[in-house]
């Protein structure tokens, strides 16, 4: 289990679906979003680029 932190470039726009995006995933542990840093942060089995992969799908600008 790993934890990757993303910057949102469009946090106001995105953190809420990018929280759901990451919710969605069955594999997710746990999902935080930081309003002052403007991230979320995800725990995962998955890697850093499979998360990533789902949260762009998802139409989010995670970085």
């Amino acid at each position: 289990m790993s934890t990757y932190t993303y910057d949102l470039p469009r946090f106001a726009a995105e953190a809420d679906q990018a929280e759901r995006a990451a919710r969605s995933l069955d594999s997710t542990q746990g999902v935080s979003i930081d309003e002052a840093a403007e991230t979320i942060t995800v725990t995962s089995p998955l890697t850093h680029g499979e998360v990533l992969d789902v949260l762009r799908r998802h139409g989010i600008s995670a970085q």
